[in-house]
C-alpha cells in the first residue's frame, strides 16, 4: 500500500457513514475483516466465544450420557456417541472423561457403559489421549456437555427441553450447534464477583479457577502483570489460530 492509498483510508475510516455510502464494496469487505463492527455488538465477547470454542473448550471433552427410558433411544444414541468419539479424537483431544446419569431407567446399561467405554479405550490409546472413566471435580479447560436422546446440553441441565438443548447430536458423529445459543453460553462471562468481575478468561462450568486461586494463594496469576485478561486471551488466539 502506498502513502497515499493509507491516507485515504484513514480519511475513509475517520467518516465511517459517508465510507460505506460512498464505497460500499469496499467498506463491506473491511467489516467483514472485523474494521467495522456494529455499536449493540460486543466485540470482546465475540471474540471471546472464538477464543473458546476453537482453542479453550476444544482440548479437554467431559462427555455426559443420560439414558432415557426408551432401549430404542438410548441404542440410538450409542451408536451416534461412538461416532462422535471417533470424530474427537480425529479433532485432536488431549483428554475425555466421561460420566453416565440416568442408570435406573434402562436394565441395559451395564451393556452400554461396556460398549462406550471399550470403544474410547480403543480410540484415545490408539491417539495417545488421557481417557479418564470419571472426571476430576477440578476439571480445567474441560467442556462439559450431556448427550440425552439426540440433543446436546450444557453441563447438566435441569431438563431436557428444546429450551436448554444447544445442538443436535447427528448419526455421523458430528454436532449441528445452535451457534447463537452457544455463544450467549461460551462468549460471556458466566458469574459475576468483585475480583473476577472484568475476567474472561475463565473455564465454563468448572470450579478450576477456584483451584487456581488455591495453587497461588489467593492471587489470581493474570492480576500478577499489567496485561489485562482480554488481552491475554486475544494474544494466545493469535498465537494458536491465526
Amino acid at each position: 500500500m502506498t502513502t497515499q492509498e493509507h491516507e485515504k483510508l484513514q480519511e475513509q475510516f475517520a467518516d465511517p457513514i459517508s465510507f460505506e455510502f460512498g464505497l460500499p464494496s469496499v467498506f463491506n469487505k473491511f467489516a467483514e475483516w472485523g474494521f467495522f463492527v456494529k455499536e449493540e455488538i460486543d466485540e470482546l465477547a465475540v471474540f471471546r466465544y472464538l477464543y473458546n470454542k476453537d482453542i479453550l473448550y476444544s482440548r479437554d471433552c467431559h462427555l455426559i450420557i443420560a439414558l432415557s427410558e426408551s432401549k430404542e433411544d438410548n441404542a440410538n444414541m450409542i451408536s451416534r456417541i461412538k461416532e462422535h468419539l471417533a470424530y474427537l479424537c480425529k479433532e485432536g483431544i488431549t483428554s475425555l472423561y466421561i460420566e453416565w446419569l440416568g442408570e435406573e431407567s434402562d436394565t441395559d446399561i451395564d451393556s452400554y457403559k461396556h460398549i462406550i467405554e471399550e470403544y474410547a479405550k480403543e480410540k484415545c490409546n490408539t491417539a495417545g489421549i488421557d481417557y479418564e472413566q470419571e472426571c476430576p471435580l477440578i476439571a480445567p479447560r474441560t467442556f462439559q456437555y450431556t448427550f440425552y436422546n439426540k440433543g446436546v446440553y450444557s453441563g447438566k441441565p435441569t431438563e431436557y427441553s428444546e429450551k436448554n438443548r444447544i445442538g443436535i447430536l447427528e448419526p455421523n458423529g458430528i454436532i449441528n450447534w445452535d451457534e447463537e445459543k452457544r455463544a450467549c453460553q461460551i462468549g460471556n462471562v458466566w458469574f459475576e464477583t468483585v475480583m473476577c468481575r472484568d475476567c474472561k478468561h475463565i473455564p465454563l462450568m468448572s470450579l478450576s479457577c477456584q483451584e487456581l486461586l488455591q495453587k497461588s494463594h489467593g492471587v489470581c496469576p493474570l492480576k500478577n502483570n499489567t496485561i489485562q485478561p482480554d488481552w491475554v486471551v486475544i494474544q494466545e488466539y493469535e498465537m494458536q489460530k491465526v
